[in-house]
């Protein structure tokens, strides 16, 4: 599904003030992951890390409200 298609159903969830997360490729969303990789690098990405029992790492790493793409009616609130 391309994203501008899940555009309304995000609308929806603000709108219902529900809380959520996205996930996207970074071949389809370039402009938020030019985002991404910028606020990474300035350090303000958030990260959790964890082991398993078997010593396998997990490492979760998100950045809040960025946009979504390169026009405005994406942007975050």
């Amino acid at each position: 599904m391309a994203y501008i298609q899940k555009q309304p159903f995000i609308n929806k969830l603000k709108t219902a003030n529900m809380s959520y997360i996205l996930v996207a490729k970074p071949t389809d969303h370039k402009i938020l992951f030019e985002w991404v990789d910028q606020l990474t690098g300035l350090g303000d990405a958030d990260e959790f890390e964890l082991k398993d029992s078997k010593g396998k790492r997990y490492v979760y790493q998100w950045i809040n409200k960025v946009p979504l793409n390169g026009t405005p009616d994406f942007a975050p609130p």
